[in-house]
């Protein structure tokens, strides 16, 4: 009997203990089957897809919480979201414009620019800029054409130069140099000098220069007073005008400019034509720094030349008789009361040199003796004149401490200059075969020692020997000048 109780309390135990067993069993169609759990991890959902909670789930199938509790499969889903309220500005590109869901790159509303037709200004032009303005899209504002227009406005300078001699505009703050030294030479002071040759530009300059000028009618056009058949004649303008940050002179004539002031016009009595520059027909040049050689130092100064033919002029508008100057006889070829030497330190030192500029341009008195001529006893010699630009002498070209080959006979290269596109224009002679293409012949302040009507001048292939009547309005010239050094 004792034995028999033992034997029953044994299978209530192992009773007891696959019952507990059975209760971590799961049932799911498959005897003895434990879940295995694979982790699924939280996933937010979008405008257009669905996201999902964080849960796992059994290779049979089943879906669980976090807690391992089951759940239906549509539990773990979170819907999508659906597209946010729509961005109240607007998205565009070059072509076309759209608003925007606030939580994805979703266009909604997308159409074409519309362009309205009036310019917007944004900015008026200054001393550094030029004007700017555009024109937008009606319906979003989207900048569809935008420019600068215009040109700048010129600086304003203040009344003296800064410590370290610069000009500096009172607007801007912009400092300028009064001159550039670069490869031995200085630029100086501008000058219209290139033929401009773009069509867009030139045709944009004729444009904005106007009516052609007309005798009796020069409109916005200067006459140049160029003389003619003995007189002056209105045939020959020119107008000065600002494009793109740079200044252009217009250079328009309905007659040829003769090569003697007492001859008419006509094309083989000219050498514009020769030059290649033709009546009724409207040219333009630019104005540049003007490169100058530097002939001495001394003292802080500089004397210097133009290293190129800057203009065509005559010496004396007359090569006939004589005039009485308080009371002296005065001769055609008379420097001192020379049309070129009142047309330098005139014309010539206005156009080329604004008031800063002239402030460091020293007067020189220039010796006019017969000792800096041809010939130690010319009666035509003339007073010394005080000076601001004047021309070279006959004894300065044959000076070797200048550069220069001491035989005036010598066809000398520091004497062989070319001439500028502009000075072609005015008619100067230039030479056109291989040896010595583009050079010009220049004047000299020196008179011939036996002619009255007659000045001294350089040939374009740098002979000295050489002489021409005062009123020859295509010898070139090549202003001299002496300025303060900066630094």
């Amino acid at each position: 009997m004792k034995h028999k109780s033992k034997f029953l309390a044994v299978l209530l135990a192992v009773a007891f203990l696959i019952a507990v067993l059975s209760l971590t069993l799961v049932a799911c169609g498959e005897p003895d089957h434990r879940h295995r759990y694979m982790f699924v991890g939280a996933k937010s959902p979008t405008c257009t897809e669905d996201g999902n909670i964080q849960y796992y789930i059994c290779k049979c199938g089943k879906f669980f919480d976090g807690d391992k509790q089951e759940i239906e499969e549509s539990q773990t889903v979170i819907p999508a979201t659906g597209h946010d309220k729509v961005t109240t500005s607007w998205e565009s590109d070059g072509t076309s414009h759209w608003h925007k869901c606030n939580n994805c790159d979703a266009k909604f509303d997308l159409a074409s620019h519309m362009t309205a037709d009036e310019w917007i200004e944004d900015s008026e032009a200054s001393c550094t800029a030029k004007g700017h303005h555009h024109k937008e899209c009606e319906v979003c504002g989207y900048h569809m054409v935008e420019e600068d227009y215009g040109e700048m406005l010129p600086h304003e300078w203040e009344e003296n130069l800064t410590a370290d001699n610069h000009k500096k505009c009172s607007i801007c703050g912009t400092e300028e140099t009064l001159y550039e030294e670069r490869d031995g030479k200085i630029y100086f002071g501008e000058y219209p000098q290139t033929k401009e040759t773009d069509n867009g530009i030139t045709a944009t300059l004729a444009q904005m220069s106007g009516n052609r000028p007309v005798r009796g009618n020069s409109g916005e056009w200067t006459d140049y007073g160029y003389y003619i058949n003995g007189s002056t004649s209105e045939y020959m303008w020119y107008i000065d005008l600002e494009y793109g940050g740079e200044r252009y002179r217009g250079v328009y004539f309905t007659s040829y400019r003769p090569y003697y002031t007492t001859n008419s016009s006509s094309t083989g009595n000219s050498n514009q034509d020769d030059n290649g520059y033709y009546t009724n027909t409207l040219y333009w040049f630019k104005w540049e720094p003007i490169e100058w050689r530097v002939l001495e130092r001394t003292d802080g100064e500089a004397f210097l030349m133009s290293n190129v033919i800057l203009d065509s002029q005559q010496y004396y508008r007359t090569t006939s008789g004589t005039r009485s100057i308080d009371g002296k006889t005065v001769y055609p070829n008379n420097y001192k009361e020379s049309d070129i030497r009142a047309w330098l330190n005139g014309t010539f030192y206005n156009w080329a040199f604004d008031e800063f500029e002239q402030v460091i341009i020293n007067e020189t008195l220039v010796d006019n003796s017969a000792s800096t001529t041809s010939s130690s006893s010319n009666s035509y010699a003339c007073e010394n004149t005080n000076d601001k630009v004047f021309l070279l002498s006959y004894k300065d070209v044959l000076n070797t401490s200048y550069g220069f080959n001491l035989s005036s006979g010598n066809y000398d290269t520091a004497r062989r200059l070319k001439t500028t596109g502009y000075a072609q224009s005015q008619g100067a002679d230039t030479l056109t075969n291989s040896s010595y293409r583009g050079n010009g012949m220049w004047w000299l302040r020196s008179p011939l020692d036996y002619d009255s009507s007659r000045a001294l001048s350089v040939n374009g292939d740098g002979n000295a020997d050489c002489n021409d009547y005062v009123n020859y309005t295509s010898t070139g010239v090549v202003p001299a000048l002496r300025i303060t050094l900066l630094y």
